[in-house]
């Protein structure tokens, strides 16, 4: 019995001794080339045909993480598992015609409309009814006096000015919440309005925005009232449309918005001609979604508390039958290194090491789209904002960048003292102690045009005031081609950089503060 107590006293020290003793290396050095490589060979498969989002492959990559994650331990936070749901929507026009008497319109050139917001209908009409800024409120209404049931009117947007620069309503450069197209929209429909034609005086830079969204793959998040039924039919027309389509009625409008201006008031005016209007929406639907997981923290109390640890795992998929887009850097390469972050925060976890807060690995869906997934999480969390503390995200860094061919040991460090210096002095720290990688903030610079800062899912939670870090290799001849392939990325710097975001993501989780 005596010995059996001397050797579990002993075995208890060793452990303990152990534990005093333990440091981030040795947890670090589980990040390997071998494992890396491995990974990555998986997500860049032509099975997986370049993880488009809603795609087959995007779901074969997203299983192969979970299973990934399964193995470690990790504990899942999704609604369903490690996955966190997300239905994306995909817009398009399958018929858009607007004619008045002999005269055609162009989509996207001389009006545009949006089919997720507009219902499948065929109208024709002998006039259109000008009707103001098309507002109702107590404050002010155009509908004051004014019957337009089962019409065709015709509005401005926003609402009058007192000047250049200020709203006449709102007395501030932006109008009233009352003035927006959305309560137009319900303003109309709750007068019965038959239609609303809305004078755009944005028009070019709205187009040149949908036009990205019509004709490409890119999907949107449907807001939490989507809906394709019910919705008030609405175009929206650029001031030389407009002039075509009234003609000589033009000076009769404008005369009635500068009464408006003054008096608050206009007078009835009807326009006839021989309007029509045919739309037909194209909107389909498609469930994709974040993969989640935890390794919780070992403090009782500072385990509530997690640090994010990001990439996206998506890329552009597939074109034609063989055009496969692998995208090994893009960003398959930051979505290993987390998989490799991950395992070694749960070898540090078995053996009773385990970081103070818990850490929460994400891999987003929907970046290539326009961050979609990562905007779903932060409006959506899993875990709440207010216990997240940061967010580390590793988006390309398997490759080398022109600026560095003689110095392949850096990395660019974006973001990190926006939100909290702590955060930049830190990572800072953590590269002198460990890493000694060179820090490149060249796109720190906000008169930089390439504007990264803005362009991965990091600035989804910085907007939500949570600081970041956001972890870039730059960009090279294969950005977004289909020659972004594993054979190109250079393992040793891959591993040395994923090393460098486990440090950092170690010494956030364990800090007695939080980062300020």
């Amino acid at each position: 019995m005596a010995r059996f107590v001397f050797v579990l006293l002993f075995l208890m020290s060793a452990n303990q001794i152990f534990a005093q003793n333990s440091n981030p290396t040795q947890f670090a050095n589980y990040i390997t080339e071998t494992d890396l490589h491995r990974h990555l060979a998986v997500l860049t498969s032509d099975s997986l045909e370049g993880r488009e989002t809603g795609s087959d492959g995007l779901k074969k990559a997203s299983n192969y993480i979970i299973h990934q994650l399964n193995e470690m331990g990790a504990k899942p936070v999704g609604d369903n598992g490690f996955f966190q749901t997300i239905e994306f929507v995909k817009q398009e026009w399958d018929t858009i015609r607007l004619k008045s008497d002999n005269s055609s319109f162009r989509h996207l050139m001389e009006y545009y409309a949006i089919p997720g917001n507009n219902p499948k209908v065929t109208i024709s009409a002998e006039e259109i009814y000008f009707g103001g800024y098309g507002i109702d409120n107590e404050v002010y209404s155009d509908y004051k006096k004014h019957d337009f049931s089962g019409k065709v009117l015709l509005v401005f947007a926003d609402e009058p000015r007192l000047d250049d620069t200020l709203f006449l309503f709102s007395g501030k450069n932006k109008p009233a919440p009352f003035s927006s197209i959305d309560a137009k929209l319900k303003a109309a429909a709750s007068h019965g309005v038959k239609t609303l034609l809305i004078i755009d005086p944005n028009f070019l830079v709205n187009t040149n925005e949908l036009r990205k969204t019509i004709f490409s793959n890119r999907l949107s998040l449907p807001s939490d009232d989507f809906k394709t039924t019910n919705i008030l039919p609405h175009l929206f027309l650029s001031t030389e449309s407009v002039k075509k389509l009234v003609g000589n009625h033009l000076d009769s409008i404008i005369a009635r918005r500068e009464m408006i201006q003054q008096e608050r008031k206009y007078n009835d005016y009807q326009m006839p001609m021989n309007l029509f209007i045919k739309m037909v929406p194209k909107v389909t639907r498609t469930v994709a979604g974040n993969v989640v997981g935890m390794i919780e923290g070992s403090d009782k109390i500072l385990k509530s508390e997690i640090v994010v640890a990001s990439a996206h795992y998506d890329h552009l998929g597939k074109r034609g039958d063989s055009d496969i887009f692998h995208g090994a850097d893009d960003d398959g390469s930051g979505s290993v290194s987390v998989l490799e972050i991950m395992e070694s925060m749960s070898k540090a976890k078995k053996a009773g090491v385990g970081p103070k807060r818990s850490v929460v690995g994400i891999w987003f869906c929907g970046e290539e789209k326009g961050l979609l997934g990562s905007r779903y999480y932060v409006n959506h969390p899993l875990v709440s904002l207010e216990k997240t503390i940061a967010d580390v995200n590793i988006d390309m860094v398997g490759r080398i960048d022109s600026q560095h061919l003689d110095k392949k040991e850096y990395v660019y460090s974006i973001g990190s003292g926006k939100i909290s210096k702590d955060l930049y002095d830190l990572n800072e720290a953590v590269n002198t102690k460990y890493s000694n990688l060179t820090l490149d903030y060249t796109y720190d610079d906000e008169k930089d045009p390439n504007r990264f800062y803005y362009r991965s899912d990091h600035y989804n939670f910085a907007e939500k005031g949570i600081p970041i870090v956001f972890f870039f290799n730059g960009v090279h001849p294969d950005y977004h081609r289909v020659t972004d392939t594993i054979e190109k990325i250079d393992f040793p710097v891959l591993t040395k950089r994923a090393k460098h975001a486990f440090y950092l993501i170690w010494e956030i989780a364990n800090k007695l503060d939080r980062l300020k």
